[in-house]
């Protein structure tokens, strides 16, 4: 076994983009050993790198309650972060260009509430499960020769408060975007989050360690955190959707928007296709402005 160094940040009161940041970095450089980062994010909604933050987020009320939403490098659904939501990350030398199989970080999970007497199972799509409640979701990315592998522990999450976060209606069609799936979410044990980290780390035989220890540039930490805050990133990295305008707007023209890069670029109108002289942000002011001046 691998000498794991185990980076314990719960608690830290550092921002979401702060540890996505982190989690990116630590592919970038190169590590003398295999880490399990461990964090614990405020509120927010972390999308996978190929979703559609319209159709998976109310931004309406994310906007309303102050939750900021991220899209993140690796692929899979759209989680929440957020008090009570401890997330975890391996990080370790791949073999070849294949990623680690999930199952075997799902597995010492597994077995480490297995030795509190807490029973998870875990479904084809290596989600974990209590009671027959979704408690973990996760993915995965290769780079540079390594695999992060990563997900969430829901402990004590406010689960009223999060399930209306991913209710969205907005209507799209033909969509390239991955769709997230949609399961009954539940909380572990409140009192077994400390206890699950430790029996986590000592399957791994993992030895602490601290940020400063790994050497890492600040710099470089920061240039990561402006794309992570970046509308370009989080927005504009959208695939590709249309959606009808009538579902938008009252308008006496119906049309059908193609929208890339989270901007519109044209608009189809029976056989007329319009064009906006720039792309224009979707459901932004300007966006609605041009509709109502082509459309009524």
């Amino acid at each position: 076994m691998p000498d794991w160094k185990i980076l314990d940040l719960i608690g830290d009161n550092r921002p979401p983009e702060f540890h996505l940041s982190l989690e990116e970095l630590l592919l970038d450089v190169e590590l003398p050993n295999p880490i399990l980062l461990l964090y614990e994010n405020p509120n927010a909604v972390v999308l996978g790198k190929n979703q559609n933050p319209w159709q998976e987020v109310d931004l309406e009320y994310a906007k309303t309650n102050s939750v900021p939403v991220f899209r993140r490098i690796s692929g899979g659904g759209t989680v929440f972060h957020g008090p009570g939501n401890i997330l975890f990350s391996f990080v370790e030398r791949a073999s070849g260009k294949f990623l680690i199989p999930m199952k075997d970080y799902n597995q010492r999970i597994i077995s480490a509430f297995g030795s509190l007497g807490i029973q998870i199972t875990e479904d084809e799509r290596s989600c974990l499960f209590f009671n027959e409640k979704k408690i973990s979701g996760n993915a995965q990315t290769l780079r540079n020769g390594k695999c992060l592998s990563h997900g969430t522990l829901l402990f004590d999450a406010d689960l009223d408060f999060l399930n209306p976060l991913l209710d969205t209606e907005q209507i799209i069609s033909n969509s390239k975007a991955v769709s997230s799936v949609r399961s009954r979410v539940g909380n572990l044990p409140a009192n077994l989050k400390k206890k699950c980290v430790e029996e986590i780390g000592k399957l791994l035989e993992a030895q602490s360690t601290n940020i400063d220890q790994l050497n890492l540039d600040p710099s470089e930490i920061r240039v990561k955190q402006k794309k992570y805050l970046s509308w370009d990133w989080t927005f504009g990295k959208t695939p590709p959707f249309e959606v009808d305008s009538n579902a938008l707007i009252k308008s006496k023209r119906n049309g059908t928007l193609k929208i890339e890069g989270g901007s519109l670029v044209s608009i189809r109108i029976e056989k007329e296709i319009l064009i906006p002289y720039s792309p224009l942000a979707y459901l932004s002011r300007e966006f609605f402005d041009y509709l109502n001046s082509v459309l009524s």
